[in-house]
């Protein structure tokens, strides 16, 4: 297709697109956003995103993420070089 065609079908398909009438929102829309709005506002603050939790409890859970990680890398290179050795022997 080529670039006369591609920008006469645009224009004819622009054309009926503008033709046909707006649909009209549903009755209860309004209702249903408010109140998804309402029940996410009022979310504890666990359930919410971890970018939105307080402080306090942003600090704690990065620091136990970063204990567990550490405990991993330390416990899983621990049982490494000691399976090696047993292997080894």
């Amino acid at each position: 297709m080529n670039e006369q065609n591609e920008k006469q079908l645009e224009q004819l398909v622009h054309r009926e697109l503008r033709k046909l009438p707006e649909l009209p929102a549903p009755e209860t829309l309004v209702h249903r956003v408010m109140l998804a709005v309402h029940v996410k506002e009022h979310q504890p603050w666990w359930q919410r995103s971890w970018w939105s939790w307080p402080r306090l409890m942003k600090v704690s859970s990065a620091a136990a993420c970063v204990a567990a990680g550490t405990a991993l890398v330390y416990f899983g290179a621990a049982d490494a070089a000691n399976s090696t050795t047993t292997v080894a022997t």
